[in-house]
């Protein structure tokens, strides 16, 4: 076992070229650099042809660097790349992603990343395989196809499908990438809950398949099942008050009804202009007061989807699940069979959850984490970029991802946050007594690995689909050592020694988001994970800034990448705490816990030395600095053996 091998030379490509009749996947080849910037061509990282480049150092042309794109993958004229998506996040970086298609067909899950500042490029990522000579012609009718993937599915009492689409698709065998022409149609049904994409080419085989589900307003009250007594919003409704809360457009059904209802068809079932379970009907109650102990799973479900809800607008700006303020209708008591899940159906979105019972030994499924946790599937689905596939290590991020941001909504609502998933489902205690544990992954009640193909990670046969709730340990342990403001060392599976000091939660949960939002594809894999919180991270802090270097060494404790910092300059700076840093102040705070001798020199922006030379005390230092005018400073602090800079803004 070993890392994931951040830079794999072309030469590695050579021997990883596939023959499909004429169909030729290529190694990267050099070619003519745009204009006179000699910008490097694209390193392929793997099988799927996930890339990463900095090119914050050559200053080149957003627009002409977008104009010649294919030049930059060496594309023939078959192929063109798409602008899809442009917007310019918080901090005032541009984002485009542009969607590869060949003989005008879209190449399903490649998607290239262009970011850039103040007119320039600065990274450029994603997944783009090259390939040539694919024929496109396709004989199976519509019909044909949307039959052979029923007769497949073979699910539901009620089964229906989706308009079918003509696309190249790319998927993934045994390591191996596959690119053929084929057809995709999603097959659903309501009884039981079940959404399936299917992909068959053109002899009728099914290449892939996956599924698509990831398991007037009054100030109201009432008593959760699991977090006490609780403030929320509730609906005054002709004398009664129901579980709507008309400003969040939160609204939380029984679903007990629907369940009984008739699925001779679909019309029967959901309602197709509002997106409603026929037959679910609000919770209500006499009073604003919800106290009955039947009514307490339902009133944390409402009031777990307001703190989501508020999390996500409070946090990162986002106007519910899809950033468009549509409605979040949950439906509790949905059937025993389905303890939670986040479901699409055609244009529509919502949330069920069960009731437990003894027989599988849970208490209903509505923890403030769980109801976190299918909130963010639904913010996945609808990243802007075609969400994260639910097979494979792109499957294993989305479940990550779930539990990071279920965790993190935890810590915002101060409900006693732990690092583990799912305690307190179990009716009857058991060991463990939860579901995954995030800060050690091998405890969790199915043994999920804390480093990449580590201990616990599944062999290929097996991660399609069901390891995607295993393989997600890896990602749920990167998040945890970057949360935890503690340090964090130690040996991983690969026997890597690892040195991490946590940012903290607040610093974390905004570089997941943005990456979801900024740089992922729906086959990204952990290195595309990986490239993507480097770049936020650069965007947001800088490259050569504490919060960066963090994250790729939290990546490096869980083997994936192969940069980390020098232990002697993680020692140093995390023996050092200097505040406040910007200041106003007269006097700058240096609290150092070396046992040594250090001293300070202050220099400024021009390399002059502006202060004389302090010696510093193990523990609080107090440094003049009333003599510096308005600037940017640099701070050398020297031992007998190293040399470590600081930058200070005096404001």
């Amino acid at each position: 076992m070993k890392n994931i091998n951040v830079f794999i030379s072309n030469k590695f490509f050579i021997c990883l070229f596939l023959l499909f009749g004429n169909l030729t996947i290529l190694q990267a080849k050099s070619f003519q650099s745009i204009s006179e910037s000699n910008i490097p061509n694209p390193v392929f990282q793997n099988h799927l042809g996930t890339f990463y480049e900095d090119l914050s150092f050559y200053n080149i042309s957003t627009n002409k660097f977008n104009n010649q794109l294919i030049q930059w993958f060496n594309l023939d004229d078959n192929h063109s790349l798409e602008k899809v998506r442009e917007f310019i996040d918080e901090i005032g970086y541009k984002h485009e992603s542009f969607q590869h298609f060949y003989k005008g067909l879209k190449v399903e899950n490649d998607l290239v990343f262009v970011h850039s500042k103040s007119g320039k490029v600065t990274s450029v990522n994603g997944q783009l395989v090259r390939f040539e000579n694919l024929d496109v012609t396709f004989n199976l009718s519509d019909e044909a196809i949307i039959q052979i993937a029923k007769t497949d599915f073979d699910e539901g009492i009620v089964t229906f499908s989706s308009h079918v689409d003509l696309v190249i698709s790319k998927y993934e065998k045994k390591k191996k990438i596959n690119i053929e022409i084929a057809k995709r149609v999603n097959i659903y049904s309501f009884y039981p809950i079940e959404n399936v994409r299917y992909y068959l080419n053109n002899d009728g085989e099914i290449v892939n398949k996956f599924s698509e589900n990831n398991h007037v307003d009054v100030p109201g009250s009432g008593v959760t099942f699991y977090n006490g007594t609780r403030n929320f919003t509730v609906d005054s409704h002709e004398g009664i008050y129901r579980l709507k809360d008309n400003f969040r457009n939160i609204h939380t059904f029984n679903g007990q009804n629907a369940n009984s209802y008739s699925y001779s068809n679909t019309l029967s079932y959901l309602d197709t202009l509002t997106g409603l379970v026929i037959g679910a009907e609000y919770f209500t109650n006499s009073a604003q007061s919800f106290v009955s102990s039947e009514l307490q799973p339902a009133v944390s479900l409402h009031w777990g989807m307001t703190q989501t809800f508020d999390y996500f607008k409070n946090i990162h700006n986002r106007n519910s699940f899809d950033n468009l303020g549509s409605p979040i209708n949950s439906y509790y008591k949905f059937g025993p069979n389905y303890n939670a899940a986040a479901l699409t159906f055609n244009q529509f979105d919502y949330f069920t959850f069960s009731e437990g019972g003894m027989t599988n030994n849970r208490n209903p499924f509505v923890l403030l984490e769980i109801v976190g946790h299918e909130f963010t599937h639904a913010v996945i689905r609808r990243n802007g970029n075609g969400g994260l596939n639910y097979q494979y290590e792109s499957g294993a991020i989305n479940e990550s991802m779930a539990d990071s941001f279920g965790k993190a909504i935890e810590f915002y609502s101060s409900v006693n946050p732990q690092w583990t998933v799912g305690e307190g489902i179990y009716i009857e205690p058991q060991e463990p007594n939860f579901v995954r544990s995030m800060e050690d992954p091998n405890s969790s009640g199915t043994p999920s690995p804390d480093t990449y193909m580590g201990l616990h990670w599944y062999p290929d046969e097996f991660t399609q689909s069901y390891a995607v709730h295993v393989h997600s340990g890896v990602g749920n342990f990167w998040f945890y050592l970057l949360s935890k403001q503690e340090f964090h060392t130690g040996v991983n599976d690969i026997g890597n020694s690892y040195y991490v000091q946590g940012i903290g939660i607040n610093k974390a949960e905004k570089i997941v988001y943005k990456a979801l939002m900024e740089g992922l594809t729906p086959t990204a894999t952990y290195l595309d994970y990986y490239n993507a919180t480097k770049q936020v991270a650069i965007a947001l802090y800088g490259v050569d800034s504490y919060e960066y270097v963090q994250v790729v060494n939290a990546w490096y404790a869980v083997g994936v990448g192969d940069v980390f910092l020098d232990k002697k300059e993680f020692d140093f700076k995390s023996n050092l705490k200097i505040y406040p840093n910007p200041t106003k102040e007269g006097k700058l705070t240096i609290d150092s816990q070396f046992d040594e001798k250090v001293t300070l020199q202050v220099y400024d922006f021009l390399g002059k030395q502006v202060s004389s030379i302090f010696e510093l005390e193990k523990g609080i230092n107090q440094i003049k600095i009333d003599d510096l005018s308005h600037g940017i400073y640099f701070l050398v602090f020297k031992t007998d053996e190293k040399t470590h800079t600081e930058k200070l803004i005096k404001n």
